[in-house]
């Protein structure tokens, strides 16, 4: 893999990374919080459910938004995205309003995680790309666990800073996309993976 190539990946690895890591983060938490409430556990599977429901449907309609408006406002859009949605769930404790919040951070996620493959796809030829997709692979799954672990961090610092911290994380995942001096790939359209048989 060449060093220019690397350099392209590395912005949206570091955004996805940092990301990432208030995302395995969050996950903990609400089952945690929810839980400490003494909410049954059909509601902590419900509320934690709504963010893979969103997950599928943002995987069905994000793409149509990074098409219109590019890679990097496509990304600063979803990201804020996360951030509101968690900052909003540190500001006030009601299940079914986070279900809601959880479902929208899920629709957002899923466009941040759009966003990276498709950069990471377009950027290199056929010989890299499965390269690309492992380095995007660990990025995520290292980011979660790094995430597991500032639940033990944030545990003393009160109720909301658990959130506020998590906001942060979303919020300041923007910088490595915002501040690469290149242009994004271009996408002309989108087209579905062919299908085997």
């Amino acid at each position: 893999m060449s060093r220019q190539l690397l350099a392209m990946a590395l912005a949206p690895l570091l955004g996805l990374f940092i990301l990432g890591i208030g995302n395995g983060f969050l996950a903990t938490l609400i089952t945690v919080r929810l839980d400490a409430a003494g909410e049954s556990a059909t509601v902590i599977g419900i509320v934690s459910s709504a963010y893979f429901i969103g997950l599928a449907l943002g995987a069905m309609v994000n793409d149509r938004l990074l098409l219109r408006i590019g890679h990097i406002r496509a990304y600063g859009s979803f990201a804020s995205l996360v951030a509101v949605t968690v900052l909003l769930q540190g500001l006030f404790f009601d299940p079914w309003a986070w279900f809601v919040l959880r479902l929208i951070g899920g629709w957002a996620t899923v466009g941040v995680y759009l966003v990276i493959e498709s950069w990471l796809l377009t950027s290199g030829d056929q010989k890299v790309r499965g390269r690309l997709l492992a380095l995007y692979m660990i990025s995520l799954y290292a980011a979660g666990v790094l995430g597991q672990l500032l639940l033990g961090v944030t545990n003393a610092m009160g109720v909301t800073a658990p959130f506020m911290v998590i906001g942060l994380l979303a919020s300041l995942s923007v910088l490595p996309m915002a501040m690469i001096p290149r242009v994004s790939p271009i996408m002309e359209h989108a087209e579905p993976l062919p299908r085997t048989v």
